[in-house]
């Protein structure tokens, strides 16, 4: 019996022992490797969207996400809090006709940084383009599209973006489409030690453990876990650079993906079905988008047109349906060479032209799925006649200026050193005449900030700026406002470009104001005009 109670007390005050080091080891890490870095995505990827600043952040599920409220290179723009490029909805958008403003229906956009649209703004991306065209064929339809594009795509992971996405639980919101861009590029770019789905459940086994009764709470696991959590590489940090640089030159000098491709032609095939048989189960319909690549990049990329080719097949299969259908962006951008430079930002992305002809060819699949009626797809480059920008100077005349208030009788006066300038009073709105919002809709504004001529006043020279459009609700018989714009300038000049897509075919009004104190405040001759 003592011997058993002796062995008792040896046990549990092991048990204590390790406790009371463990519990050591916890405080010392605590103390001393606080906060925790943030996990890095467990993929490697080769190419230099991510090097560039671009706003991801880790997702167990997807390997990484678009960051909310991070800013996007080369436009400046900011993600959206639901990890979209653009936020179209009730609270940004008036309506298009005298409708409710609720959305009966929803879409989703889902593809790579081609669907994404790098290096153009958010409103010349083919998917935004095809919501404005939706609602200009007036379906009855109230659609709300939303780009969930996001740079470094595979299809394995839109995939599982898509069993994330609410396809339509309930009567009252349904799906009504899925636009899928895939197959670009990332697709079949060099696995780096593990391709997609094999990495995939790596990282759902590690999750498993991760998240076991709160041990992912530890400090002393997030340190374990920064060292060995499952990425595309099990040999460190270190490894996983000369790894990445070693692959990186195989394939952009030879062509070779040693390890293969992120997901094999056969992986492709298989999930490309089951988005199709995801959508459909749901009662939705599908374009798949045969993905264009410039001329010198086709003829380097050697494997695209295999995946190309699948796309193609499996709608074909899949067309008898009525529910699937192909827009073969692929060939209708397959410009001559010279032409590239028109229709793509650089290598691999489209510009907003390009944009503009994926647009067109989706708006046919659209109108073979009878999802919108036989409607041309008007044109919105900027030299076509129907995208010819709108000079509020013409509209001056009609415009009325409040002074603190009081309503002006004289708009506003010109500007004695810059004809092409228009001086505001201080503390000061400019209301422009009813405008009819094109369906190319940016609103260009030069506006700058000039000392007053009075040395005895120390100010400094800055102006707050406010854009705001006032639209009639049809279905309220009310006045609505919304801002669109709002900023500081200081004395240097600056021409800022205000989305209005929102707005395309209403009847607004622009109000311009400006709050500047003793100075004087200037903008130039502003114009609506399509992208720039």
């Amino acid at each position: 019996m003592d011997r058993l109670a002796r062995k008792i007390e040896k046990f549990t005050f092991g048990i204590l022992t390790i406790a009371a080091l463990l519990a050591a080891c916890e405080g010392i890490v605590r103390a001393l490797w606080q906060p925790a870095p943030p996990r890095k995505p467990p993929l490697e990827f080769i190419n230099a969207d991510f090097g560039s600043g671009f706003p991801i952040e880790r997702d167990d599920l997807l390997f990484w996400k678009l960051k909310p409220g991070g800013e996007i290179p080369v436009t400046g723009e900011k993600i959206n809090v639901d990890g979209t490029r653009m936020l179209i909805g009730p609270k940004s958008r008036p309506a298009y006709t005298g409708d409710s403003l609720s959305f009966k229906t929803h879409a989703y956009s889902l593809g790579d940084s081609n669907t994404f649209g790098i290096g153009v703004p958010s409103d010349a991306t083919y998917t935004s383009r095809i919501d404005r065209w939706n609602h200009d064929t007036e379906t009855g339809l109230l659609t709300e599209l939303d780009n969930f594009g996001t740079p470094g795509y595979s299809i394995y992971q839109i995939h599982e973006l898509l069993k994330t996405l609410d396809l339509g639980t309930s009567s009252q919101f349904q799906s009504e489409f899925v636009l899928l861009y895939a197959g670009a590029w990332n697709d079949y770019m060099p696995a780096i030690g593990a391709d997609d789905e094999t990495l995939g459940r790596r990282v759902e086994n590690w999750n498993r453990i991760r998240n076991l009764s709160g041990i992912h709470k530890l400090a002393m696991f997030r340190f374990i876990e920064n060292a060995i959590a499952p990425s595309s590489t099990s040999a460190g940090e270190g490894a996983a650079s000369r790894s990445h640089d070693d692959v990186a030159r195989a394939f952009f000098t030879k062509g070779e993906r040693p390890n293969g491709p992120r997901v094999s032609t056969t992986s492709f095939r298989n999930i490309l079905n089951s988005i199709v048989d995801l959508t459909l189960q749901h009662n939705a319909k599908i374009v798949l988008i045969t993905p264009a690549l410039p001329a010198a990049t086709r003829a380097k990329s050697k494997y695209g047109e295999e995946y190309v080719k699948i796309i193609e097949e499996v709608a074909a299969a899949r067309e008898s349906t009525g529910s699937v259908a192909l827009a073969r962006a692929r060939e209708a951008l397959a410009k001559p060479e010279a032409e590239d430079k028109i229709y793509f930002f650089d290598g691999v992305h489209p510009s907003a032209r390009g944009h503009e002809v994926i647009a067109g060819e989706i708006a046919k699949a659209l109108v073979k799925l009878k999802i919108a009626p036989d409607a041309p797809f008007v044109s919105e480059d900027p030299a076509h006649p129907e995208a010819m920008p709108i000079l509020l100077k013409k509209h001056m005349a009609a415009a009325k200026l409040i002074v603190d208030g009081v309503p002006g009788t004289s708009a506003a006066a010109a500007d004695a050193e810059d004809p092409y300038q228009i001086v505001l009073p201080p503390s000061s709105t400019l209301v422009f005449d009813n405008i009819v919002i094109p369906r190319a809709a940016s609103l260009i504004l030069e506006r700058s900030v000039r000392p007053s001529a009075d040395p005895t006043l120390t100010k400094k020279c800055a102006a707050k700026w406010r854009v705001r459009v006032m639209w009639h609700d049809m279905a309220s018989d009310v006045f609505q406002s919304s801002d669109v714009y709002e900023g500081s300038r200081w004395t240097a000049p600056i021409r800022d470009r205000v989305d209005l897509s929102h707005f395309a075919g209403t009847t607004v009004q622009i109000w311009l104001t400006v709050e500047s104190d003793a100075f004087r405040a200037s903008f130039g001759a502003g114009e609506i005009h399509p992208f720039q």
